[in-house]
């Protein structure tokens, strides 16, 4: 599964701005369509995170609830609510607007780390995939 990253490179948002680059402090608001794509974007990452738990819940367009949502956050904020989606609430239902905005709006200081979302060690990678080649091969005969 593609990270919410890439998918939000996919989507035409380009890479994601660091403190260190001269962007603007305040951003501005974005114009009419610019807002109309993010939003289409948005959904778009949300149905590749979530599936068919967003698709029943919000459905596959907008209403106008998320486009407000976009609206108020800024694409870096966007992209930290996709990650933490992507990274913590994937196995779950999609978050409701006022929590991905709380979670957008998370400083990564202040972050919680939770190591059983963390990856297996390669060793331990390595030996599920010799023990599932062992099956497979038995299987096959």
């Amino acid at each position: 599964m593609k990270h919410s990253s890439e998918i939000m490179e996919d989507l035409g948002h380009g890479p994601m701005v660091t403190p260190s680059s001269s962007a603007p402090s305040q951003p501005t608001q974005p114009s009419s369509d610019e807002l109309e794509i993010r939003t289409a974007n948005f959904v778009v990452a949300m149905i590749r995170i979530f599936r068919q738990a967003w698709v029943s819940t919000y459905g596959e367009t907008d209403d106008g609830t998320w486009r407000a949502v976009v609206a108020k956050l800024d694409r870096q904020e966007v992209r930290r609510g996709l990650e933490l989606c992507h990274g913590h609430w994937e196995d779950s239902f999609p978050p409701r607007p006022g929590q991905f905005i709380k979670m957008a709006r998370i400083p990564a200081s202040q972050r919680v780390f939770d190591p059983s979302r963390a990856l297996p060690s390669l060793p331990a990678q390595e030996h599920l995939r010799e023990e599932n080649l062992r099956k497979m091969r038995e299987l096959v005969g």
